[in-house]
């Protein structure tokens, strides 16, 4: 997704906690996913996933669904 970069640049100005609140997306691709992946692994929660989203980070990490 083309705003990757400026919502890299916002979570470093931030210098504060937060979370990335993904209430209104809906559509993303494998960077984004990364991206998301990567948020997570720094501390920064992605909140308010869809479901499909969340599974697809789940597979990127390598991780086994859960029956």
């Amino acid at each position: 997704m083309g705003h990757i970069d400026q919502v890299k640049a916002e979570l470093i100005s931030a210098g504060r906690p937060i979370a990335l609140d993904l209430a209104e997306v809906g559509l993303v691709d494998v960077e984004c996913i990364r991206f998301l992946n990567a948020c997570e692994a720094d501390g920064i929660p992605a909140e308010h996933c869809s479901p499909y989203v969340r599974k697809w980070m789940s597979r990127e990490r390598g991780e086994k669904e859960r029956i």
